[in-house]
């Protein structure tokens, strides 16, 4: 077994829940910058068009 693989094998419920919530947290931040990445590239769209008016 790796050492992650020990280690959560050994992790306390506590540590798991940590553990799940810092996951959660990353896939939230994952998808935020997913948006914003979205509405930054729209806003050079509009942006880009503007100056062609």
């Amino acid at each position: 077994m790796n050492p992650i693989a020990i280690r959560t094998v050994q992790d306390t419920p506590e540590n798991e829940l940590l553990i799940r919530g810092l996951q959660d947290y990353v896939s939230a931040h994952e998808a935020f910058l997913s948006v914003s990445n979205e509405i930054i590239s729209s806003v050079n769209t509009l942006v880009n068009i503007s100056e062609n008016l």
